[in-house]
């Protein structure tokens, strides 16, 4: 169980890193709502991987997660479609200026979910 955490935790920050890394050059910090739902796949897959034998349940909720996971980036890549950064993290953005980039990789992750 401990493992499993640690392993997640570890799939998470690569992920996260790497979403906010690709958002740098794009100057778009909202990508990370896109890829908010999709990063609920890595613990589910690191659960079904460190199961004994996973159960047929175990592979519907993990196929149900992907499921959901791949609707929510959808719907929200559709709903941005292309216009550009949020306007929650365009003002986050003016408001610390140059030291947004840093800020983003704590701040983003963690409030990608509130709406305005």
């Amino acid at each position: 169980m401990t493992t499993s955490l640690i392993v997640s935790g570890v799939l998470l920050l690569v992920y996260f890193v790497s979403v906010w890394l690709v958002s740098l050059p794009m100057r778009d910090t909202s990508i990370v709502d896109i890829a908010w739902g999709p990063g609920f796949v890595i613990p589910t897959a690191v659960g079904i991987w460190a199961a004994d034998g996973p159960t047929v349940r175990a592979w519907l909720v993990f196929v149900l997660v992907v499921v959901w996971g791949a609707r929510l980036a959808l719907h929200i890549g559709l709903r941005k479609g292309g216009r550009g950064e949020d306007p929650r993290y365009a003002a986050w953005r003016e408001r610390h200026g140059p030291r947004w980039p840093m800020r983003s990789l704590v701040w983003s992750p963690c409030f990608s979910f509130r709406r305005r």
